[in-house]
């Protein structure tokens, strides 16, 4: 019975190791399978099509029902400014890149697009979707070089075209200490606590602002601050910044150069 009882256990040990050994195969097999693919991936050319595609992003705050997600409404920004953008971060948009650029090239390239405008302060998010929509690819009127290509989707969530902000305060500056013409203090003119009291004047500070930015949909901000100081003294203050090639007409040489 004991005899028996080994030969079960010695079989039941070479089945455990016969399931780690096919473990272990198996592991070693989707290792190797991720690899190829990201080696394949990252030599894959990926030729883009012309102009992007520009969208507005749906937050669960706007009633979209799923984060990330995106909407065809109107958004102010240019599109025209976009693609620019796109171009000047190194995304060949319209195939005509000086050699063959994979994803991971696209990948740097819009992440340096994404930092670029976000650098702007005009926009909470910026995502950059590459690849085409099931709806395009049944496309039988496009010829066999666009059905290679895809498409370049920039998701935008646009700040809030205006801030204000409205601050202020009292500071006191205690002069019962200071002396008279007759050499005696103003606490001792007015008579003891009260004279203090009364000495101690009020200095208003004050100061406002009112920023605008992405009116013209090129990035722009506006800024205007007004603020008084201790002494009393007021001052103004108004910026633009505006890229320059928005001030040129479209059909203009120099438009298109810039």
């Amino acid at each position: 019975m004991s005899a028996q009882n080994q030969r079960e256990r010695q079989q039941q040990a070479y089945q455990e190791q016969l399931r780690q050994i096919q473990h272990q195969r198996e592991q070693k097999m989707r290792e190797k399978l991720q690899q190829l693919k990201a080696e394949y991936l990252s030599a894959y050319s990926l030729p883009l099509n012309y102009p992007a595609k520009v969208t507005s992003v749906i937050d669960d705050d706007d009633g979209g029902g799923s984060t990330n997600t995106s909407k065809n409404g109107s958004i102010r920004t240019s599109k025209e400014f976009i693609n620019a953008r796109l171009l000047e971060a190194g995304l060949p948009l319209g195939g005509g890149a000086p050699s063959k650029l994979t994803l991971g090239d696209h990948s740097v390239a819009a992440q340096r697009f994404i930092s670029d405008l976000e650098g702007t302060g005009c926009y909470d998010s910026v995502q950059v979707h590459i690849g085409n929509d099931q709806d395009n690819n049944d496309d039988d009127d496009a010829s066999p070089e666009q059905q290679q290509m895809f498409d370049v989707t920039v998701r935008l969530k646009e700040k809030r075209w205006y801030k204000i902000y409205i601050g202020g305060g009292v500071n006191s500056e205690d002069l019962s200490s200071l002396g008279t013409s007759g050499g005696a203090s103003t606490g001792n003119a007015f008579g003891g606590g009260a004279g203090a009291a009364l000495g101690a004047l009020p200095k208003l500070q004050f100061e406002s602002s009112l920023s605008a930015s992405n009116l013209t949909g090129f990035a722009d901000m506006s800024t205007a601050l007004y603020s008084v100081d201790q002494t009393g003294a007021s001052s103004f203050r108004f910026t633009h910044d505006r890229p320059l090639c928005s001030w040129l007409p479209k059909q203009s040489t120099l438009y298109d150069w810039l």
